[in-house]
């Protein structure tokens, strides 16, 4: 098993490097989808989104 694990062992370097990259960006694209973030940039945002529509109604209070 160790001598599997030598001989391979730049391929499972790079297949964990893969795996944990997939993993932030499939994070990402989530975190993005859900509601209340802010994804089209404030300064050119019409207000409508849930993250412009709200912080517009605290700087109200």
């Amino acid at each position: 098993m160790l001598n599997w694990i030598i001989a391979n062992i730049g391929t499972i370097i790079v297949g964990t490097a893969l795996a944990v990259g997939l993993f932030f960006i499939i994070r990402s694209m989530v975190k993005k989808k859900t509601p209340g973030f802010c994804n089209c940039g404030c300064e050119n945002c019409s207000g409508q989104c849930a993250h412009c529509a709200s912080a517009a109604a605290k700087k109200k209070e």
